[in-house]
């Protein structure tokens, strides 16, 4: 977080009475506050409903470019002409073009360095993911074009083995049992549908590493298995079995019970019930590891059909501009009973109005309001800006907790309150600075030289 001039030299002194806290000052709500947008947050995540960014968009105009150049060989270090070549930024943008005939693909993509790429030819020829190297201001990657292994299989249905038609198949690069993590899972290497009996591919993946071929199909839960691709020889034929699913229905409501279309729906495993406390920002639209994702209907209503029966799963909504909801568990389904309910309800941000005074009650001017909160790794610090009318600090989109709130004033000692924070209200807190004192002295080196621009905290 970039601080304005002499910021940081104030926090230091805030930071410092956090192990000293006052006792929490009286606060008021006098009501409740209609949804409103968080002063101060951060950019909504590429996955917000609220602010989407499609994956293959090109970046807005008022982003500057780098361009990645990529150079495509074959085994003997000859260019190879027509390629496909695709990049995938970390802004979560790919891109995608064919060498010309010095087997050179440039792909302009949004600010970053190190984006992967890979290659392929229609001969069946594939590359790994490679990360870029930064070259100057933009990105080279050199690119071989090995012979890759044919993958194919059959998905069915546990139990009778019934052909499973129109399920989606994608292969990402990595796994669990791979030596290296892969920071490529995002961006698939191979993407089938079966057909009427099943069956997917021959698809060309890479050589000698591991890959997950990951099965959906609608009302059934989905598969994940790791293959290891060996650097010679057949890929065994997979076979596929996917389980029926249960279902968990519901509706997602305001707290006076209007639905909310539009809400994003998230079933977390059970076995992570920590994640619930991650959960404040936007909520995943689609599945992922331990999560299964919907988005409700114009209703406010949503269907999840491929929850694994027997597992005991959380529910939690969001919706742009609501708090996340409280969690509803156990969510479970069972061969004996593969249906259920849960209706989640939204939650109302609440609102501080922080007045600073001097000790007589007059309205301080200029002064610096903080909020500390805990990011989960450490303390961290948001500033406050001053309103349109002096004197008053504005924070929005609050949770329920407490709140340190710090403030420090040029003239005046520096003060630290404890707000406890009701969902939904609006609360006023007003924060009287004690008379401050001051102090002066001169910063000298080891040598009894004076040392220019020196920072300088006094701490109680």
């Amino acid at each position: 977080m970039r601080a304005r001039p002499g910021t940081v030299a104030v926090i230091s002194g805030l930071a410092a009475l956090l192990a000293q806290c006052s006792a929490p000052e009286p606060s008021r709500a006098p009501e409740a506050l209609a949804p409103s947008s968080c002063v101060g947050a951060p950019p909504a995540a590429p996955n917000d409903p609220g602010a989407p960014e499609p994956a293959d968009a090109a970046p807005p105009a008022s982003v500057k470019h780098h361009r990645l150049t990529a150079r495509v060989t074959d085994a003997s270090g000859a260019p190879v002409s027509g390629a496909r070549v695709q990049a995938h930024s970390w802004a979560d943008t790919r891109r995608v073009a064919e060498t010309d005939a010095e087997g050179i693909a440039r792909l302009d993509l949004p600010p970053g360095e190190g984006d992967p790429a890979r290659a392929e030819s229609a001969d069946g020829r594939v590359t790994p993911w490679t990360r870029a190297r930064r070259i100057d201001t933009d990105d080279e990657a050199d690119l071989v074009l090995l012979p890759g292994a044919l993958l194919s299989g059959t998905v069915v249905e546990e139990g009778p083995a019934t052909p499973l038609p129109g399920a989606r198949v994608t292969v990402r690069e990595g796994g669990s049992t791979a030596e290296q993590s892969s920071v490529f899972w995002e961006t698939p290497i191979a993407i089938a549908t079966t057909g009427d009996t099943g069956a997917f591919g021959p698809l060309t993946v890479p050589r000698d590493l591991v890959v997950t071929v990951t099965v959906e199909a609608p009302g059934h839960v989905r598969e994940d298995r790791e293959v290891a691709v060996p650097a010679e020889g057949p890929l065994p034929h997979l076979a596929l079995e996917l389980e029926r699913g249960g279902v968990v229905t519901g509706t997602v409501h305001t707290p006076d019970g209007r639905p909310v279309p539009g809400a994003t729906v998230n079933l977390l495993s059970g076995d992570h019930p920590h994640w619930v406390e991650t959960m404040d920002g936007p909520l995943d639209t689609r599945d992922t590891y331990g999560i299964l994702a919907a988005v409700a209907d114009e209703r406010g209503g949503y269907r999840i059909d491929r929850v694994p029966l027997g597992g005991s799963f959380i529910a939690l909504a969001k919706a742009p501009g609501w708090l996340v909801s409280l969690p509803i568990s156990p969510v479970i389904v069972t061969p004996d009973r593969p249906t259920t309910t849960a209706d989640p309800v939204l939650r109302r941000f609440a609102m501080l109005t922080v007045r600073v005074a001097a000790p007589d009650g007059t309205a301080v001017l200029g002064a610096t309001v903080v909020r500390f909160f805990f990011d989960g790794r450490r303390t961290n610090w948001q500033e406050i800006p001053e309103s349109a009318e002096p004197g008053l600090h504005v924070l929005r989109d609050l949770r329920p907790g407490g709140e340190e709130i710090g403030v420090t004033a040029a003239g005046f000692g520096p003060a630290l309150r404890t707000v406890e924070i009701l969902e939904g209200r609006a609360h006023a807190l007003e924060v009287r600075l004690p008379a401050g004192a001051s102090i002066t002295g001169v910063v000298l080196d080891h040598l009894g030289h004076p040392v220019e621009r020196a920072w300088v905290s006094a701490d109680r």
